[in-house]
């Protein structure tokens, strides 16, 4: 192997050095297990991945415009835990999917309200 050749393989690892490491993990658990890559656990993993991918995209958006609101995960779960006890206590589903919205949706406001005058504040 010539040095260019070593050199453009070397960058190309460089390039891809967490997907080829996400591929060995994968790999490597196939192997130890071979309920792995059965359906029922990878439709495991996306429901468990879903809320941090909603919550990401959103977040997206706000680290783009320069700021940051760390206060995103705690919302989240306060709204999680509003939903649940109102389903708990009423059964109503549909209810407890509006009370959480409403919740995430109002805390979020007033989030979002005293971020921003309180960089309006101090600039």
């Amino acid at each position: 192997m010539n040095k260019q050749t070593k050199k453009k393989l070397i960058s190309t690892v460089n390039i891809y050095r967490s997907s080829i490491i996400l591929a060995v993990m994968v790999v490597m658990a196939a192997i130890l297990s071979p309920s792995f890559l059965s359906v029922n656990n990878l439709f495991n993993v996306i429901r468990q991945v879903t809320v941090a991918g909603i919550v990401a995209a959103g977040m997206t958006f706000v680290i783009l415009t320069g700021g940051i609101d760390l206060s995103v995960g705690s919302i989240v779960g306060f709204s999680g835990v509003v939903g649940a006890g109102i389903l708990a206590s009423t059964g109503n589903v549909v209810l407890s999917i509006l009370a959480a919205l409403g919740v995430g949706t109002l805390c979020g406001a007033i989030m979002g309200c005293s971020l921003r005058s309180s960089r309006f504040l101090l600039s």
